[in-house]
């Protein structure tokens, strides 16, 4: 299986975020480039910021919100595999 890999543009253009907007979110580790050195992104990253749009889209959180919606996200995921 490959893994597809997204440079930072390629993120901004599927997403829609602005720079500004995702280099803050990289900050408050809601999301984490799987290389942080060299801004690259894999398909976990861009479905975790699809999720994050819509989030903003539909309920506007803060980025204190975003990070406990996140969270408790996490925490369903990792339940639901065990």
């Amino acid at each position: 299986m490959t893994n597809i890999t997204y440079t930072l543009e390629i993120i901004l253009d599927e997403t829609g975020f602005a720079e500004e907007e995702l280099l803050e979110m990289i900050e408050h580790e809601v999301i984490s480039p799987f290389d942080h050195s060299n801004m690259m992104f894999d398909q976990e990253d861009l479905r975790r910021l699809v999720l994050v749009k819509q989030l903003k889209e539909n309920c506007n959180p803060n980025m204190e919100s975003l990070e406990v919606i996140l969270h408790l996200l996490d925490q369903i995921h990792y339940l639901r595999r065990k």
